[in-house]
């Protein structure tokens, strides 16, 4: 007998997106570029791929998934662009629920 799948707990993304009143990316000042952050990380992963062997494809893919010229939503933490969002939505949810209370 098949066991049935237990549903995974809640993170981050199951958060629902920012409303305008608890977005705090309409804060002046609040992030830099992100896409410039992505981009120099991209070149630093790619130099260093042309240096390890061992993990240069690793690390070309890597680049790949966060340069904005190659991915216009990158999926993975290590793109300022995709964590910028996740922050978005955990100080919207933080904000909320203090507000609320």
């Amino acid at each position: 007998m098949a066991q049935r799948r237990r549903p995974g707990r809640p993170g981050i993304s199951s958060l629902p997106p920012a409303p305008m009143r608890f977005n705090v990316a309409r804060t002046p000042g609040f992030e830099g570029d992100q896409a410039k952050e992505d981009a120099r990380r991209a070149r630093m992963l790619r130099w260093r791929a042309r240096t390890n062997a061992e993990s240069g494809e690793a690390l070309r893919d890597l680049a790949n998934r966060i340069d904005p010229n190659v991915n216009k939503y990158p999926n993975t933490p290590a793109s300022s662009r995709y964590m910028r969002r996740q922050r978005i939505r955990v100080l919207s949810a933080v904000w909320r629920l203090m507000y609320d209370s």
